[in-house]
């Protein structure tokens, strides 16, 4: 199998578990856990006014409906996540002076980055 098969294969894989597990929130009791923990987080940092996000791998956007921002941004390869996170943010309304959040399908696996780190987990105590 070559790198696209496998490709093809894992964003299948997302695109089912994002609409089968993911199209509601708390139904994971560890992610939402996590979620929990991420938010509390990015609350405690002083950034003054503003509070600008960019999400790699945002999912169906679960994180993005527990934080205050500014402006956010997520990102995710998963075209059934982005749909069922766009769906989402369409109920919600935002305070007035705040941008709604970006979703949008986008893919790191094919660019030159450096570097790209992602959280995949966050302890209590440590830094995401």
């Amino acid at each position: 199998m070559n790198f696209e098969d496998l490709l093809a294969s894992e964003k299948d894989w997302w695109n089912f578990w994002n609409t089968a597990h993911r199209s509601e929130d708390g139904r994971d009791l560890a992610s939402t856990e996590l979620f929990g923990i991420v938010a509390s987080i990015v609350k405690t940092l002083d950034t003054g006014t503003q509070k600008r996000v960019l999400e790699i791998g945002c999912g169906t956007g679960t994180l993005s409906r527990r934080l205050e921002f500014s402006r956010y941004r997520g990102i995710d390869f998963s075209p059934a996540a982005i749909e069922v996170a766009r769906s989402k943010a369409s109920i919600v309304s935002e305070p007035i002076g705040v941008n709604p959040p970006i979703y949008e399908v986008g893919d790191i696996h094919n660019c030159d980055w450096t570097f790209c780190i992602r959280a995949d987990a966050a302890q209590p105590g440590q830094w995401v």
